[in-house]
């Protein structure tokens, strides 16, 4: 992600009213309302809420200010840039912590047994499902209860998600010998030969071979269902923002166990025609003529555009 300090203009000093205050300068002058199709202010958009998102919350600022990343420690040692990302072309994204992070290296046996403590293969973790939200004004102001239809794995009824007939179908994965990962040895520059944990190709992290495919699901654990699910939309809700709905995702493939990922929801709020929103305060836009203004402006020697603001 950018630097949400960057993307807001301020230090890493600010105070929190220093965040909001830049924060409804930049949504002022940026926002969807105030610059109709104009794209780079819709993109500019998102990165002010994702960055005020991030300071705005104690717990995510402080994770970002020591990982470099709201999310804490799983977050900062992933992909490029900065931290461990690359290092000798090792993947980290996904590792929760530095025992996973060593285990990736050492395999366990790299640093006296370190990772055999995690001999365990990982719960398996189910996708998670994108749609779109479209909701009026008022609605986003006010918050709403919406039902959405959307098409997502589940685990089969027939093998209860391992793909096997019957749910017994299977045997133990004779290569890894029903862990699911398998230890491999790479050399790595001056450092010589190490162990690197791997999942198992031969029967795709599960530890199991499938002797006989559930006739329902073909193996794959899974079949797609058509839900309907109605969401608790949260007043004050913006354009732009993603509500996150834990659990609500696919179900992980070829699996009994696992968690099932979550669904993501994009919020689209319709523009009102008179009233813009900044945060939880409402600015209304009222059309005069041009008598009616340089009379305004002659009484009271001031701008000619009349801004109400309702603090609701």
């Amino acid at each position: 992600m950018k630097n949400p300090y960057e993307t807001l203009g301020i230090s890493k000093s600010a105070s929190i009213d220093e965040i909001k205050a830049a924060y409804r300068k930049l949504a002022k002058k940026y926002h969807p309302d105030l610059n109709p199709n104009n794209k780079v202010a819709e993109e500019r958009m998102k990165e002010i809420n994702t960055a005020y998102e991030v300071l705005g919350d104690e717990k995510k600022r402080a994770n970002f200010d020591q990982f470099g990343s709201a999310d804490g420690m799983g977050g900062g040692f992933g992909g490029g840039g900065g931290g461990f990302g690359g290092m000798g072309g090792f993947d980290f994204s996904g590792m929760s912590g530095f025992s996973d992070i060593f285990e990736g290296i050492f395999g366990g046996g790299g640093m006296g047994g370190f990772g055999e403590s995690r001999s365990k293969k990982r719960s398996a973790v189910g996708g998670d499902v994108r749609i779109s939200m479209n909701l009026t004004f008022e609605e986003s102001c006010l918050g709403v209860k919406k039902k959405v239809t959307f098409s997502r794995f589940e685990r089969c009824g027939d093998c209860g998600g391992t793909g096997a007939r019957g749910g017994s179908g299977y045997s133990t994965c004779d290569y890894c010998k029903g862990q699911g990962r398998v230890r491999q040895q790479q050399r790595l520059g001056g450092f010589g030969i190490i162990e690197n944990v791997v999942p198992c190709s031969a029967c795709n992290a599960t530890g199991r071979i499938i002797k006989e495919k559930c006739n329902l699901c073909a193996g794959k654990g899974v079949t797609k269902r058509q839900v309907d699910f109605e969401v608790n939309v949260p007043a004050g809700i913006s354009d732009g923002q993603t509500l996150n709905i834990s659990g609500e995702g696919d179900a992980p493939l070829g699996v009994a166990e696992g968690m099932s990922g979550n669904l993501l929801i994009a919020i689209r709020v319709t523009p009102h025609p008179l009233l813009v929103r900044d945060e939880f305060d409402l600015y209304l836009e009222l059309p005069i003529s041009f008598t009616q203004a340089g009379a305004f402006h002659a009484a009271k020697n001031s701008a000619m555009n009349i801004s109400v603001k309702i603090v609701i």
